[in-house]
């Protein structure tokens, strides 16, 4: 499904077939998005500690924009908690890779 998102152009006429079929299921997986238990961590650096790791970059420029925010609001608040930071520092440097190679 990635892979149809990414290939996809912006236009709105070109949907890719994955989100279409999903579309009779949004109150479905909206239900139980709202089950599911709160968070501290913002949703992308979250799903992303939770996930399989693999090419930051494959979900594009704007997801890692928004991830590096993220994590420099949870940077701040572990510093201050006194908390690890290794698993956000690995996060970053694979950003920095990824901004590079760009």
């Amino acid at each position: 499904m990635r892979h149809e998102i990414r290939t996809s152009t912006s236009s709105m006429t070109s949907v890719p077939k994955p989100l279409k079929f999903l579309h009779p299921h949004y109150g479905t997986l909206k239900a139980f998005y709202e089950t599911m238990p709160e968070s501290d961590l913002k949703e992308s650096l979250k799903y992303r500690l939770l996930g399989l790791e693999g090419d930051i970059g494959s979900w594009g420029h704007e997801y890692v924009r928004n991830l590096a925010g993220e994590i420099a609001q949870e940077y701040g608040k572990r510093q201050s908690e006194e908390a690890a930071i290794e698993d956000l520092l690995e996060l970053v440097q694979q950003i920095v890779s990824f901004h590079m190679n760009v």
